[in-house]
């Protein structure tokens, strides 16, 4: 027997927004009693290095670092997808949501 599941995968520079967003899927999920599961990503990070000036070369340089943060539900019912995509119109800026469905065969 196949049962269709989903995944949802947010992906944001601002971890409070992360947080406070997959707070309300998490809300959303226990009021329709289904079984989820929530895996933290670790924190990836990107460095980058610009010189100040054209004419000086190493010796003025400026370090910036882009921190990226991800969490994905697991184990969504394909129906609630829909819900969910609908309050993607409310999502904050700076966030961004993924969807994934996959069917799982379950041995008897």
């Amino acid at each position: 027997m196949k049962k269709i599941k989903s995944e949802i995968l947010l992906t944001s520079h601002n971890k409070n927004v992360l947080l406070l967003f997959s707070l309300f899927i998490k809300k959303i999920l226990v009021k329709n009693n289904i079984l989820f599961n929530i895996v933290s990503f670790p924190i990836q990070k990107r460095r980058f290095t610009f010189n100040k000036s054209p004419h000086v070369y190493k010796k003025a340089q400026e370090h910036f670092e882009l921190l990226i943060f991800k969490t994905i539900f697991t184990n969504i019912n394909h129906s609630l997808i829909n819900l969910i995509n609908y309050n993607k119109i409310n999502k904050p800026k700076g966030l961004r949501i993924s969807f994934r469905t996959y069917t799982s065969r379950r041995i008897v």
